[in-house]
């Protein structure tokens, strides 16, 4: 019975929840979307030439922005110095901001949002006191975000980067734990 009437107060919410299109303007927590259409995140290698956002960088957002997509997520900002990675783009330091606050600026004017991604691209194994300064990093480039005017961060963890690893050990873990209880299961 208790089952019934849970299903039946689920169905009502349900059937009052306003339907709304892809297209329609909606609020996800503080933020206003001019509509659900998001570009994911992806890496503009030619966009980044020394320390600066290039024309060709300016003009995509300009672009993307202009048309249906509400919120972009950038490609991935680095939070470091990295020699590796030379002309991806970076949020490292305080210099930078201007250059991020006139695409923030620009984006806004098009009615749209934009979230910088935030991550390292290291690919090794690190150190309890790298972990510490990875922190700060994080914090410092979040910081900077703010003052360039992005309306949120999404913090790079995909493949392979060093955020998923942390992931990765986790899950190991956890599955080690798993195939342990099964087996104690199958046992009994």
């Amino acid at each position: 019975m208790l089952k019934l009437i849970f299903l039946l107060i689920l169905l009502v919410q349900i059937h009052s929840i306003e339907k709304k299109d892809l297209f329609d303007e909606t609020q996800f927590k503080y933020l206003k979307l001019k509509n659900r259409v998001f570009r994911a995140p992806v890496i503009d290698c030619e966009s980044w030439v020394n320390g600066k956002l290039t024309d060709v960088f300016y003009r995509r957002y300009d672009e993307l922005s202009k048309n249906e997509v509400g919120t972009i997520i950038t490609g991935q900002m680095l939070i470091s110095d990295d020699k590796e990675y030379e002309n991806m783009v970076r949020i490292n330091k305080d210099e930078y901001i201007e250059g991020f606050k006139k695409l923030t600026d620009l984006v806004h004017k098009n009615g749209a949002n934009i979230i910088a991604q935030l991550g390292p691209f290291r690919k090794t194994d690190i150190t309890k006191d790298q972990i510490h300064e990875l922190e700060n990093l994080f914090a410092d480039a979040a910081v900077r975000a703010q003052k360039a005017g992005f309306d949120g961060i999404e913090i790079c963890a995909n493949h392979h980067v060093l955020l998923s690893q942390f992931y990765l050990l986790y899950s190991t873990i956890e599955m080690m734990n798993m195939e342990e209880v099964m087996k104690t299961e199958q046992d009994l």
